[in-house]
């Protein structure tokens, strides 16, 4: 499955927040990491065919979904 990370703006309400997490559940996603001690927004595996229109339809602009992936600080030889 592939891993993404959402995140939502500080304007997202906690309803909403929630709603994302269990429409991701609902259609066959699990969350890896909630990261909402620091922000509102987990990491997440997505089933193929995910609908990722599905958490940003409720949230509109609020939300930003990436690919999670390795970060280097540095280049790799």
């Amino acid at each position: 499955m592939p891993k993404v990370i959402v995140t939502f703006k500080d304007t997202t309400s906690d309803a909403e927040y929630a709603k994302a997490k269990e429409d991701l559940i609902d259609q066959g996603g699990k969350i890896t990491d909630d990261y909402s001690s620091l922000m509102k927004g987990f990491a997440a595996e997505i089933p193929d065919g995910f609908n990722l229109q599905s958490l940003s339809s409720f949230a509109g602009d609020k939300v930003t979904i990436e690919g999670d992936g390795t970060v280097r600080t540095q280049t790799v030889n």
